[in-house]
């Protein structure tokens, strides 16, 4: 599942990972946001080049505007 949103604070992509981590945390969970793709140590980190591979390997996705703008997803 892919969840698009249109910010990264309040409800946005950090607190609603932390609701799904919670309610169900057997999900695979990638969260692609600024943050999360511009830190090496977070499985996002230039994930843009592979995404349809990427996005295959999780559960849920929950994206803010950083996946929005010149990204094809084709799977």
């Amino acid at each position: 599942m892919l969840l698009c949103l249109e910010s990264q604070v309040q409800m946005g992509t950090q607190a609603l990972e932390e609701r799904f981590r919670r309610k169900y945390p057997h999900l695979r969970i990638l969260r692609i946001d600024s943050e999360s793709v511009a830190d090496p140590s977070h499985a996002p980190f230039g994930c843009i080049a592979h995404l349809n591979e990427i996005l295959t390997q999780y559960d849920l996705v929950i994206a803010s505007p950083s996946l929005e703008t010149g990204v094809s997803i084709d799977i």
